[in-house]
């Protein structure tokens, strides 16, 4: 999900949150304020025995010029292509469907 303006904080504890309230959950926030792209990615639950929120973050930071880093379980990143930010969303899925092999 893509949420315009939010700074790196308010898009950790929105994850957090929902890690919380649910199980078994792949969670990716995206920010775009003016040229800088802000991602959080987190999971939960049994996804985290085959699934990296770092891996994912990294993913996705990749594609909108930049860099992440984290746990498994909680992972941020941020880039400066926000053009290529839906493109890596959409990359998500797909990415997601090769971990879970």
């Amino acid at each position: 999900e893509s949420v315009d303006q939010a700074n790196a904080k308010f898009l950790r504890e929105t994850a957090d949150a929902l890690k919380n309230k649910l199980n078994d959950v792949v969670i990716l926030l995206a920010s775009v304020n003016g040229k800088k792209v802000t991602i959080v990615s987190a999971i939960a639950g049994k996804k985290t025995e085959s699934i990296s929120a770092s891996d994912l973050a990294k993913h996705v930071a990749e594609q909108v010029g930049g860099k992440a880093g984290g746990k498994k379980d909680m992972a941020q990143g941020g880039g400066d292509k926000p053009e290529a930010l839906q493109t890596a969303l959409e990359s998500v899925q797909s990415w997601l469907k090769d971990q879970l092999k």
